[in-house]
């Protein structure tokens, strides 16, 4: 939607939005190499992945393999069950091992977003 531009209280015109690839980015507190929003943007979003694994039932670990996964990886994981946690995370290059707190069950899903920084 335009901006409307006003002067002496007549309507002149409109400003069309900006595209986010014509808005200028400072990065100097960042550690980003973009300096358009839409660049800063893609660059976090390259950042940021999404695995999925199923930890066993008996089970009181899970390790997932993928290559995103980095020994400076930052890892948020997600149970299916909300009441399950974890004891720790333990990433290497190409996996990530979840020690979860007791051994279930049954099967149970488990979903990690891993951030790379």
């Amino acid at each position: 939607m335009a901006n409307k531009v006003m002067v002496n209280g007549m309507n002149i015109g409109y400003i069309p939005p900006a595209a986010a690839n014509d808005v200028t980015y400072s990065n100097t507190s960042s550690g980003l190499t973009a300096n358009k929003v839409q660049g800063a943007i893609d660059e976090l979003s390259s950042k940021v992945s999404h695995v999925d694994g199923t930890i066993t039932a008996g089970e009181t670990t899970v390790t997932l393999t993928s290559s995103v996964f980095e020994t400076a990886s930052y890892v948020e994981v997600y149970f299916w069950d909300a009441n399950m946690g974890h004891k720790s995370i333990t990433c290497t290059e190409g996996s990530c091992t979840i020690e979860i707190n007791e051994a279930l069950e049954a099967d149970q899903d488990v979903s990690v977003v891993v951030i790379n920084f």
